[in-house]
This record gives structure tokens, sequence and C-alpha cells, in this order.
């Protein structure tokens, strides 16, 4: 469930302009503080640092994936 919520959340953050607030409730967070931390912990960039990389960005060189691919 986690996982879904994960990328259903980076989904909307890279195609919508929703709210962090609107899409934590969007994918099943009462709190967007626990939204934010739970996508940091998981993605390893918290939500808006997430919606507001280039794709070059996304790219991780070390394992050759690209971060919206990761977890």
């Amino acid at each position: 469930l986690l996982y879904i919520r994960m990328q259903n959340a980076k989904a909307m953050l890279r195609r919508t302009r929703k709210s962090i607030a609107e899409i934590a409730y969007m994918v099943g967070y009462h709190d967007p503080l626990s939204f934010s931390k739970i996508f940091r912990q998981k993605i390893g960039v918290s939500p808006l640092q997430y919606r507001n990389m280039k794709e070059e960005m996304l790219y991780n060189r070390e394992t050759g994936e690209y971060l919206q691919h990761l977890y």
C-alpha cells in the first residue's frame, strides 16, 4: 500500500499543480506533514524538491536508475 501511495504521489507531483496537502489527502494521508516525512524517507527528497527536480536530476548515476522509479 505504501509503495502504491508513493508512486501515485510522485505521478501527481510531476503531472499536476495540486498542492502538497491536496496530494497527501488524495493518496490517503490526513496529515500533510506526515506525508512529507514519509515521502522524504522513502524517496530521498521532499515532495516539493521532487516536484522541482529536472529530468536529468532524477537519474541516479550510481545505480543507473531514475529516482522516479525508485522505491
